[in-house]
């Protein structure tokens, strides 16, 4: 916000300089230039104000996208705080228990074996969705740029890993039997943007 503040300034010192340059120099051309009128002399003022008009609004144009992306910056940190919450609500902490016991479970398991122990139980499957699914939204959150995406990485990555090397043998059997490449590409993205 400083530099938005130095340009308000700088923009008015401009406009005062321009100013007094732009009646300095009318002052001086209907004094040293023979038989000068007051129609050329006024149409020599009106282009100085067009041209400080021209100025001024320019000065006016990149101060507000200042302002603007400034404002943008602190709306996609504040939408990152937001989903880092919302993944620490108490609706998720059932989910989230269940998926950590799940993927000690599966830890070094066979991919069949992985796939049965999730689908043993209708909480563990609804645990994994559910986790991965805020997965989901969070890889769609980042793909369009909706927030902070160095402070979502800086909270996420880890899990993010951690639950895709665990699970993502289950994710590629989904596909398989719902006949889509796309369940939970949003998270496999997330993985691959994150990995580099």
């Amino acid at each position: 916000m400083d530099e938005v503040k130095v340009s308000f300034r700088l923009k008015y010192v401009v406009l005062v300089v321009g100013l007094v340059l732009l009646v300095a120099g009318a002052i001086v051309y209907s004094k040293y230039v023979p038989n000068a009128t007051i129609l050329e002399v006024v149409a020599i003022a009106g282009a100085g104000v067009a041209l400080l008009a021209l100025i001024y609004s320019a000065m006016n144009h990149h101060q507000n996208t200042q302002i603007h992306l400034e404002m943008l910056r602190i709306r996609k940190i504040e939408q990152s705080v937001r989903i880092v919450e919302q993944f620490g609500a108490p609706e998720m902490a059932p989910y989230i228990r269940t998926c950590i016991e799940l993927r000690k479970q599966v830890a070094g398991a066979e991919p069949r074996a992985i796939y049965d122990t999730i689908e043993s139980k209708t909480q563990n499957h609804d645990a994994v969705v559910a986790v991965l699914n805020f997965f989901e939204a969070l890889g769609i959150v980042v793909r369009m740029g909706g927030a902070d995406e160095r402070l979502l990485r800086e909270y996420f990555s880890p899990v993010v890993h951690r639950y895709w090397n665990s699970l993502h043998e289950w994710i590629f059997k989904k596909r398989g039997e719902l006949g889509s490449q796309d369940l939970f590409s949003e998270l496999e993205f997330l993985v691959r943007r994150w990995s580099k």
